[in-house]
């Protein structure tokens, strides 16, 4: 069958926002327990066309949100829910921005379309079972969601085309270069300044203690990586400052760009100031050291502990410390040739609650952690929850574990250490 073009409007999108709302929210387990009691053939029969969706849909919705809800109302607006579906991902190219978030009551909703679990192997005896694919979301099978936003959130949701060179390829080799510790770094504690929350004073990192040996470090890992063909890499959070970062983006237009291996660098993040405050910055780079996007931490950072504290600033005194930053309200969201690329800082990963909403393909997170215990279950969950495969990369004490590297199938490989250098690298299996 031929199906006639069609264009989604502001207010289709709004009509399909609130009857998702209504089935999966609100009426899911009725639903499902309907559509669980049905011959196939029955819930086959449930496809409208589109000039049916078009007349009904309005009917339905309001008949939905005003209670008593019939049956009717929610098996056809379930219908016209799977046709939505459909049509969105025949007429939406991939690479096109989603939607303007839709507003519907009090809250803003932004529209989620599905995974294309890239890192994730097609043979069932390799992988688990995804949290859709089982129980009422199972039943429902749905594959879009419709994900509720703060007032002040801003999804930058684009296209980059970074990583089209991994299109050819079967599989994409990750490196993972924890290049520094925490204790590499310089830390300032403004104790003159007033005072946060519980006595807490700002904290702020400064950059390295030696710049020079920290970037012949850096420089040798970048060479190392594009020695072994390593084509995304990803370093650590609060490592890399203004001066370390242009040097980063210099070495790869005049050693990477005329014979491309590198194609996308994860260039940790750093403190910085600008116009819109104060941020801890993750910025991302190219094959040729150009700046990609930059996503600013979303999530508050506190060091109650007086002598973690100590050992930062030797002499502080404050009882307690806070990272100053203005938390970004901008999430950066990429679909690339492998898949739908987030990159969260360190607590985002595993605090904020839109990352996880949202989900990836893949998550690439620069991290400063003592531990990475909570880092392995977010993966875990991340995993079973989006197919999603996570990397995280750690500056923390010389010793303390260095990374994470989760892929969503059972017995996955192991990354493989570099001999002399900070630098793990993993060959990651496409599904393109």
């Amino acid at each position: 069958m031929i199906r006639t073009p069609i264009a989604f409007t502001d207010a289709l999108y709004g009509l399909w926002c609130r009857a998702w709302c209504q089935v999966v929210c609100v009426h899911s387990r009725r639903l499902a327990g309907w559509l669980g009691a049905q011959q196939e053939s029955a819930v086959c029969a449930l496809r409208v066309d589109w000039d049916q969706l078009v007349t009904m849909l309005p009917g339905l919705v309001t008949n939905l949100e005003s209670p008593p809800v019939a049956d009717d109302s929610l098996v056809w607006t379930y219908g016209c829910l799977r046709e939505l579906e459909d049509r969105h991902r025949g007429e939406v190219r991939r690479w096109s921005s989603p939607p303007t978030p839709v507003r519907v009551g009090n809250c803003r909703y932004a529209l989620v379309p599905p995974m294309r679990h890239t890192a994730r192997p097609r043979d069932e005896r390799r992988v688990f079972k995804l949290a859709g694919d089982i129980g009422i979301a199972g039943t429902l099978g749905l594959d879009y969601c419709w994900v509720p936003l703060q007032d002040d959130d801003i999804l930058d949701w684009r296209r980059e085309a970074a990583l089209e060179a991994l299109l050819a390829a079967p599989r994409m080799r990750l490196g993972l270069a924890p290049c520094a510790t925490h204790e590499a770094m310089a830390w300032d504690v403004e104790a003159d300044a007033p005072r946060g929350r519980d006595g807490r004073v700002p904290l702020h990192c400064l950059g390295a203690r030696d710049p020079e040996t920290l970037w012949l470090t850096i420089e040798s890992l970048l060479a190392a990586a594009y020695a072994e063909g390593v084509q995304v890499l990803v370093l650590p959070e609060l490592v890399l400052d203004r001066d370390l970062l242009a040097r980063t983006g210099d070495w790869l237009m005049r050693h990477n760009l005329p014979v491309p291996r590198l194609y996308l660098v994860v260039a940790g993040s750093r403190h910085c100031t600008d116009d819109r405050g104060f941020a801890n910055r993750c910025t991302v780079l190219d094959q040729a050291g150009t700046v990609l996007w930059e996503q600013d931490k979303r999530s508050p950072f506190v060091i109650d502990d007086p002598g973690a504290l100590d050992r930062l600033r030797p002499g502080c005194c404050a009882p307690a410390a806070y990272e100053p930053t203005v938390l970004g309200p901008r999430l950066i969201v990429r679909e690339t040739a492998i898949g739908r690329l987030l990159t969260p800082i360190c607590l985002d990963f595993i605090d904020d609650v839109l990352w996880s909403a949202l989900g990836a393909d893949i998550f690439l997170v620069p991290a400063m952690s003592p531990g990475l215990e909570r880092f392995r279950l977010k993966a875990k969950d991340l995993g079973s929850r989006h197919g999603a495969a996570s990397f995280v990369c750690n500056a923390q004490t010389a010793g303390a574990e260095r990374y994470v590297a989760y892929l969503p199938f059972r017995k996955p490989p192991e990354p493989t250490g570099l001999p002399g250098q900070e630098l793990f690298i993993l060959d990651v299996d496409l599904y393109v």
